[in-house]
């Protein structure tokens, strides 16, 4: 599928329907123009050197498919990754996944996770995944939760993917790739370019950084394949749509929502379905670029959301942090009646716990009822084995609930790029490396 680039962008930029349409106050945001206009022009650079080949671009051999967004913060990407791997694995592929492991802490130039190797696989392969065991210091929050949640997914990390995809294909024999945050990394080559737009974030004033939410110019939408607007249950997707429309994007478009899993225990003793959430109170947990988005979930669930301690994106819980939530959370537990006060963040600081409740709805519960205490998927990789109260913390696990139509295009898609010999067909590889010299 060719992509279609649009035009440049509209002088007046779209309105943002919910939120901040700049990362900066208003006064400041305009000053920092010239650096926004910067950046876009280093961008539409780079991005045209690769399209004219005076970059080089690395074609692994195997089914590759990138999955990413324009602008800073989330927009669902994990949860998008995890369920195309799964899909890849259901129709008889052989997937991994690459990642660049924001924020890890590791001297490793790539970093693998496996954790449950295939009957039959290379010895050093059972060694490194006790080794490793998904560590989210070492890989990253959410590399970590794609390889605990998915046993059986190889997972690799490092900033050079290009190398961590060769990697796979001689250590996994994976017959397919996803790239994980790849829409700006054009040095690997795609089968397929998936671009996410968060229908209730939305694409911001249309500026780049400083000034605008966006890593790149509006005009890079043109190098989708699809376009997938998630998180539609909170925002204008009809809104976003139509603003792709105008851009003349041309790309087939889709609108996927997300579904709750159930509620499992931090420490694994229990698990509940969502429903459990109807009528109780409830006090959140996260560090997420848009953890408002969190609480929306949660009070769609039917539960009434008391506060919402909300860390930096990607914070790591230290252990001063984690000493105060224990504490917190011990203190609600002992006394169900009372009103938490505002928690703090790391530092002493109070990044974002809000009164998020709602007064006028009543239980139907007694009044002793202690609150439940939640957090995410990707905090939980964090708080599992360090906090001293597991067994009071709850955890939601959420997953993508994609549109019917997305499975003809689906379909369509691995039909035309069936390796001969079927979708389990291993590569050919030349000048194969000795695992065990690499292994770091």
């Amino acid at each position: 599928m060719a992509p279609v680039h649009p035009p440049n962008p509209v002088p007046n930029p779209p309105p943002y329907p919910k939120g901040q349409s700049s990362p900066l106050p208003p006064v400041l945001a305009r000053g920092l123009l010239p650096f926004s206009w910067l950046a876009a022009g280093l961008a539409r650079l780079r991005a045209g050197l690769y399209r004219r080949g005076w970059m080089t671009t690395t074609r692994l051999d195997c089914l590759v498919i990138s999955v990413g967004n324009l602008t800073v913060g989330g927009s669902g990407k994990t949860p998008m990754v995890e369920f195309l791997a799964r899909s890849l694995k259901e129709a008889g592929w052989r997937p991994g996944v690459v990642s660049r492991g924001y924020r890890r802490q590791s001297l490793a130039d790539i970093s693998r996770a496996r954790l449950a190797p295939e009957a039959g696989g290379p010895e050093w392969a059972e060694s490194r995944q006790a080794a490793v065991q998904a560590d989210p210091v070492g890989l990253g929050d959410e590399p970590s939760l794609l390889a605990r949640r998915n046993p059986w997914l190889p997972v690799y990390v490092g900033r050079n993917r290009a190398l961590a995809g060769k990697l796979a294909l001689i250590w996994d024999r994976t017959t397919a790739l996803v790239l994980d945050d790849g829409y700006q990394h054009l040095r690997v080559a795609r089968d397929l370019n998936l671009l996410l737009v968060d229908a209730a974030r939305g694409l911001g004033n249309g500026k780049t950084l400083p000034s605008g939410w966006l890593r790149e110019p509006l005009s890079a939408m043109g190098r989708a394949d699809a376009v997938i607007f998630t998180k539609v249950e909170q925002g204008d997707a009809d809104f976003w749509e139509d603003f792709f429309i105008r851009q003349g994007v041309t790309a087939p478009r889709f609108r996927f929502g997300y579904r709750a899993e159930g509620l499992r225990r931090l420490d694994g003793g229990q698990v509940l379905p969502a429903k459990a959430l109807r009528g109780r109170r409830v006090h959140l947990v996260c560090a997420l670029a848009q953890p408002e988005g969190f609480a929306q979930t949660i009070r769609g669930l039917g539960g009434e959301v008391e506060s919402l301690t909300a860390m930096g994106d990607h914070d790591p819980y230290s252990p001063a942090t984690l000493t105060r939530l224990a504490a917190e959370i011990q203190r609600t537990a002992e006394n169900p009646t009372a009103e938490k006060p505002g928690t703090e963040g790391p530092g002493g600081q109070n990044p974002g716990s809000q009164n998020l409740g709602n007064p006028g709805q009543t239980t139907g519960k007694p009044a002793a009822q202690a609150p439940l205490w939640v957090t995410t998927g990707k905090d939980a990789v964090k708080l599992a084995g360090r906090l001293p109260n597991p067994e009071r913390m709850w955890v939601l696990d959420m997953a993508v609930a994609p549109p019917p139509e997305w499975d003809r295009f689906w379909q369509e898609f691995l039909a035309r790029r069936q390796p001969s010999g079927g979708p389990t067909a291993q590569p050919s590889l030349n000048n194969r490396v000795a695992p065990a010299g690499q292994d770091r």
